[in-house]
Parts: C-alpha cells; sequence; structure tokens
C-alpha cells in the first residue's frame, strides 16, 4: 500500500486537465531531424538525377553516332556486294561449287565443264553480234530435233535472249485486247450506264461508272466475233472483261432488256 504522502506529490507533478486512468501508456513523442540533413538528402538527390540526365544524353548522342556509322559502312557494304555480283564467274568455279564435296569421277567433270565453256561461249557470240539477221541464223543453227526431244529449247531460248522477247511481245498484245475489249463493252448495243451517282465501281483506285450487259456473254462474245478480226477464246473473252461492265442480278430474258424493232406494213383495201 502505497502511502498519502506519495499519492499527493503524484497528483501534483501530474500536469492540470489530466485524468489518472490505470492501464494507459503515454505515446511516445517523434524524434525530429533537423532541417540541415532534411536539406542536405534533397540536395544530393537533385545532383544524382542531374547526373544520370546527363549520361543519359550522352549515351543518346553515341546511339545516334554508332547508328549513322552503321547505315554508312551498309551502304558501302550493300555497294560491293553489287560490283562482285556483276562479275562473271568462270565456267571451273561455277562447277566446283555445283559438285562442292562430291566425289565425282574426271570425265564427268570434264564433260559438266565443257557444257560450262560452251554455254558461256554462245552467250558471248550472241552478245558480240550486232544485227538481228545474225542473231535469228545463231539462233537457228542452236536449235533443232535433238534439242527439242530432249526439251532443252526454253534453255537455248534463254542463253539467246529470245525468251525475253516473247515476254515482251506477249505483254503488248494482252494490252492491246483489253483496250479493244474495253471499246467493245463501251458500245451502247453492248452495255447501257447506270444511272445514278452511286452506282460506281472502284478497283485499285480507279473509279468508273457501271454498266450493265445488255445481252448474255456468249451472245455478246458472237457479236464480238463478227465485228473484231481478232481471234479470242470464249474464257479470256469472260476473263478481259472490264470491272465496271457488270451482269444484271435481275434473272429475265434478254429480251427484256432490248427490244428488236419490227417494221410493221399495212395493206389497205
Amino acid at each position: 500500500m502505497e502511502c498519502e504522502g506519495r499519492r499527493r506529490r503524484k497528483l501534483r507533478n501530474q500536469p492540470a486537465g489530466a485524468v489518472n486512468q490505470p492501464g494507459l501508456v503515454e505515446p511516445l513523442t517523434p524524434t525530429h531531424q533537423p532541417l540541415s540533413r532534411i536539406s542536405s538528402g534533397r540536395k544530393r538527390v537533385r545532383q544524382d538525377t542531374s547526373k544520370l540526365v546527363k549520361t543519359l544524353k550522352k549515351c543518346q548522342m553515341e546511339e545516334d553516332r554508332y547508328r549513322s556509322e552503321y547505315e554508312k559502312y551498309k551502304e558501302r557494304y550493300e555497294r560491293l556486294k553489287l560490283k562482285t555480283d556483276k562479275k562473271e564467274t568462270s565456267p571451273r568455279t561455277r562447277i566446283n561449287r555445283m559438285i562442292g564435296k562430291m566425289r565425282i569421277s574426271k570425265v564427268i567433270r570434264e564433260q559438266l565443264l565443257f557444257s560450262e565453256v560452251m554455254q558461256a561461249q554462245v552467250k558471248y557470240n550472241y552478245r558480240s553480234l550486232r544485227s538481228s539477221t545474225s542473231k535469228e541464223q545463231l539462233r537457228r543453227n542452236m536449235n533443232g530435233d535433238i534439242v527439242r526431244k530432249y526439251k532443252f529449247a526454253e534453255t537455248v531460248n534463254l542463253y539467246s535472249g529470245k525468251r525475253r522477247k516473247i515476254k515482251d511481245f506477249r505483254r503488248t498484245r494482252v494490252s492491246r485486247m483489253k483496250k479493244i475489249m474495253e471499246e467493245f463493252f463501251e458500245l451502247d448495243d453492248v452495255s447501257r450506264l447506270g444511272a445514278g451517282k452511286r452506282k460506281i465501281c472502284t478497283l485499285k483506285k480507279m473509279k468508273n461508272q457501271k454498266r450493265y450487259l445488255c445481252d448474255t456473254l456468249r451472245n455478246s462474245y458472237i457479236k464480238f466475233c463478227k465485228m473484231n478480226t481478232a481471234l479470242i477464246s470464249y474464257a479470256s473473252f469472260c476473263k478481259m472483261r472490264p470491272f465496271w461492265v457488270v451482269i444484271p442480278k435481275v434473272p429475265v430474258h434478254r429480251n427484256m432488256f432490248m427490244y428488236n424493232t419490227r417494221k410493221y406494213v399495212f395493206v389497205g383495201e
């Protein structure tokens, strides 16, 4: 038991308004850092961030420099590669590349070398000729029944340069035929123009007003053959039809599109 004197002393030492409750613990007062330490820490953070920004800028500048050097050397390498590719390799090197590490007898190697040498000589002779008649004569001398029998006519034409001319001729012929087909399909007897702004066909950024066929494709093909002397099959005729010439969706007879005009003669009494 505590004495009354001690109790009185405790009550005197307590601040005013405080209540003595058993079991309660007074909160600890937080220890505050001084202002000098806080300011020095913030300054250090600012210095570190500025250093990082500077290093980042340096890295970006170095990256741009290395990238420009890479592009420069890459272009130089591509130019050198083109120069080396343009140089024609010798027949012996071509055979060595084809054979590789395979073991081949001496006779087969000589035959391969002979064929490569002959091909190179034919190419050189064909390029040295200037007139078209001499080139055609050389081509005829190279072709024959034996070449056709073993199906080497295309390779001979490839060495003589005829294949490219055939392709160019085919392209010009197809383009001419397409123009003739467009002119034919745009005739008023063959197709009629669609009314309205919305009736437009677009293909590969090319816009055209729709036209509807007045007759079936078979009858229009017969009409085309009568009007033109150019030989063309029905399949290619359907294929070369312009995209803006459309077949009508309504399944009606062709006489509904275009009536044949008839003359009526009245005989009096």
